[in-house]
């Protein structure tokens, strides 16, 4: 059996901010109110014990994502010389800008994208995130030109406020429009709808997932009870020695090797259906499924 790939997420765009901020309640610390100094020593735990663990599953990294977020969100306020919290508003801005510059001129790269991945953006996609770019950099221009009306609506300091106006239409905007349109092709929604489409009526009973569940398919297969979990080759055979008529047997690439003993080389070498993937996922491995009939079915 091959070991699952390593998928830590990408952390780059927030964790120079993190960074700075346990740097900053460090050189700060004996000025610091306790709920502050609390939140630092807490994020400095976390992260010594699954540092310490030695897994590099990536969502271990979850755990402390909320200690994170909330320690660079006190950045600036650590930073107690003036020279200090430039340097914090200017690390993010550097951040940032380049995210939305890159949204505007994203449609330039498309011929590229289509030699590289062989995956041309679709016109909505190209289109919408350029405009979310210019709407986001326009936020941008308008918060340093009226710092003090920004600051007013978003709450935060004069220098913060245009990079805070910058981020809630990014993240928001992203959700909003690119995010979905994206979505509407994700490669295990179609493997469900097919799925569901290869065995009319489908029963909860009918339904064997072996040694992995990916949550998002039952969310699309929309079934009214649980599903079996087979947790070993022996939970396999029970489950196809049974008399349902149809049997659906759901598995990922890395257990391929362990269900050739359930159901036969032959068999898994040739499953009913295999989940598709995007172009730029080349070296995905992929959900597969095995629908066994009995004589007759």
């Amino acid at each position: 059996m091959k070991d699952p790939p390593d998928k830590t997420p990408t952390i780059v765009f927030w964790a120079a901010a993190a960074m700075m901020a346990l740097w900053g309640s460090a050189a700060s610390f004996e000025h610091l109110d306790w709920p502050s100094k609390w939140l630092a020593i807490s994020t400095t735990l976390i992260f010594a014990f699954f540092t310490a663990s030695g897994s590099r599953r990536g969502y271990y990294i979850l755990p402390i994502l909320s200690f994170c977020a909330l320690l660079a969100a006190l950045c600036p306020a650590l930073a107690r010389e003036a020279k200090w919290r430039r340097l914090v508003t200017n690390v993010r801005t550097g951040l940032i800008l380049p995210v939305v510059v890159g949204a505007i001129v994203s449609p330039v790269f498309g011929p590229t994208r289509k030699e590289r991945l062989e995956f041309m953006p679709p016109t909505a996609l190209a289109l919408g995130t350029s405009l979310l770019g210019v709407v986001a950099i326009a936020c941008f221009v308008l918060g340093r030109w009226s710092s003090a009306a920004a600051a007013q609506l978003t709450g935060g300091s004069r220098e913060l406020a245009p990079l805070i106006m910058t981020s809630v239409v990014v993240m928001g905007g992203f959700f909003c429009w690119p995010y979905n349109v994206l979505s509407r092709g994700h490669p295990l929604k179609s493997f469900s709808t097919e799925l569901k489409a290869e065995v009319p009526g489908l029963e909860p009973g009918d339904v064997g997932f072996f040694r992995k569940i990916p949550y998002e398919m039952l969310f699309y297969l929309s079934l009214p009870a649980p599903v079996r979990f087979l947790n070993t080759q022996e939970d396999a055979r029970d489950f196809i020695a049974s008399s349902r008529p149809a049997k659906v047997l759901v598995s990922h690439e890395w257990y391929a090797d362990e269900l050739a003993n359930v159901l036969g080389a032959d068999v898994v070498d040739s499953p009913t259906l295999t989940e598709k993937t995007n172009p730029w996922e080349r070296h995905k491995e992929r959900y597969v499924a095995w629908i066994v009939r009995r004589a007759g079915k």
